[in-house]
């Protein structure tokens, strides 16, 4: 279900949601707006869960009853109910919303003096049924736990939303007891079978998920979109299993394995890239554009940092401890970053001192390039497609390998050949596991050691900088 929130003048949140095209026709309005009766955008966000859990399972059941009334009834009279039994839902909403129990349910309602009501495919369940939640009440708590916790980004947030609706729309919001091994196949067989960027595509809008998979797409869900999903959805039986709602976890294990080809390899730039990146009439004349032209790219060949990490920085990011400058790499305010190994201290190599990134941090206000955006949650959009359709392109470099990302692979490369032990290794680049710097690594290494080293050397020399009016040549790590 497509909802998105914003906030009244008087600072009180709503929700809009969309109607589903089997109801969108009935109804004279294409989505319905609630009050969340908070002004707290954490309590916010959960409240919108809940309500859009419980709206899925009402849409469900109001599509479900109007397809078995309208070979029965005048379409002005399903008309009539379904508009009846919507606003009565908004009413039930809006005065009895409860966050720790949402109990909201439809009622049987008159219209024209006839009495209907919305069908209920279990009349009669087993006693281990009849406590057994929808999957749309299931996914509501699930997520309603993680943003409570704090601990989901907001593009964390919204991936997770679209693939509890994926998985809706494919199993159909049946009780959890119902769904065992065979479902969860039938769930990874339709997601290898739907289109890439289905929702971004006119040809898919108001087709079933039936009707989509018949359609045979030419172009299929990556695997590694299709392990994401089916990693949410293994998540969610992980929660029931540990909830008493299910008793195994029917998803877990299904993913595809996936080997990189070597066009999905991410390559680290040679010699030859960085003379070409670094030999600029941008880097000759010390002139830009914008700042981020500038220093993004510096900061990713002197650090190793990630894209993001470096595009959130602020002023008191960028800070001194006894006479080592560094870059604190943090989640205070609204940044985000990868995981906790990703909070860490980044000491500043010489040359971006004598290049002036410390003067050029004082000078700023805030955050080091509010030029950059937020997009989904992230700084680095803007940052992304500048580097990689533009500045890449205009110094030659066209391996489809070689991005941003290769800056981290060229500084782990340096590091490595320069004999830096793998754990200090790790501790620069905050690697999460072993696997990613051959080993596992701590996190109590001074400031002193890892400034040595970052200073490592590069073998490669001669690259004309002009810092103003001052000339210096320089290696680039040197």
């Amino acid at each position: 279900m497509h909802f998105r929130g914003f906030r009244s003048e008087y600072n009180i949140y709503y929700a809009r949601f969309k109607l589903p095209q089997g109801l969108s026709h009935y109804y004279d309005k294409k989505s319905i707006k609630v009050s969340l009766k908070t002004r707290q955008p954490s309590e916010a966000k959960i409240r919108c869960y809940l309500a859009s859990g419980l709206l899925q399972s009402k849409f469900n059941d109001l599509i479900r009853w109007s397809a078995m009334k309208e070979p029965q009834l005048p379409i002005e009279q399903i008309r009539a109910v379904i508009r009846e039994e919507l606003e009565g839902l908004l009413a039930q909403l809006k005065e009895n919303f409860n966050p720790e129990n949402p109990s909201i349910e439809l009622h049987p309602r008159k219209v024209n003096g006839v009495t209907y009501s919305t069908p209920h495919p279990d009349p009669i369940l087993p006693q281990e049924e009849v406590i057994s939640p929808k999957l749309s009440l299931l996914i509501g708590d699930y997520a309603c736990e993680k943003i409570r916790s704090g601990i989901w980004s907001q593009r964390t947030q919204d991936d997770n939303t679209y693939i509890g609706e994926l998985m809706i729309k494919i199993l159909g919001d049946v009780r959890v007891t119902n769904i065992a091994f065979e479902e969860a196949r039938y769930f990874k067989k339709t997601l290898m079978a739907l289109p890439a960027h289905m929702t971004k595509n006119e040809q898919y809008k108001g087709m079933t998920i039936d009707e989509i998979v018949a359609s045979t797409p030419t172009q299929t869900m990556s695997i590694t979109t299709i392990n994401r999903a089916l990693g949410v959805a293994s998540s969610i039986w992980e929660y029931g299993k540990k909830n008493g709602y299910v008793k195994e976890n029917y998803f877990k294990g299904l993913q595809l394995p996936k080997h990189k080809s070597a066009k999905e390899e991410r390559l680290p730039f040679s010699d030859g890239d960085l003379q070409r990146l670094f030999g600029t009439q941008m880097y000759k004349t010390g002139k830009y554009q914008k700042p981020f032209h500038y220093w993004i790219p510096l900061l990713g060949l002197y650090t190793g940092c990630r894209l993001n990490e470096l595009c959130s920085l602020t002023k008191n990011d960028v800070a001194q401890e006894g006479d080592i400058w560094y870059i604190s790499i943090n989640e205070i305010g609204d940044k985000r970053v990868k995981n906790k190994s990703s909070i860490r201290k980044v000491p500043l190599h010489s040359k971006l001192i004598e290049l002036g990134f410390i003067e050029f941090a004082k000078s700023s206000h805030g955050r080091l390039f509010p030029e950059l955006k937020k997009v989904k949650d992230n700084y680095s959009h803007y940052a992304t497609k500048w580097f990689c359709r533009t500045y890449l392109k205009n110094c030659g470099i066209d391996d489809s390998r070689k991005v941003y990302h290769s800056f981290r692979h060229t500084v782990a490369q340096r590091l490595t050949n320069g004999n830096v032990p793998r754990e200090i290794v790790g501790a620069i680049l905050g690697h999460h596991d072993a696997s990613q710097t051959t080993g596992r690594y701590g996190d109590g290494f001074s400031l002193q050691l890892l400034k040595e080293a970052i200073e490592i050397r590069f073998p490669f020399h001669v690259i004309w900088f002009i810092y103003g009016s001052k000339f210096s040549l320089i290696d680039i790590l040197l």
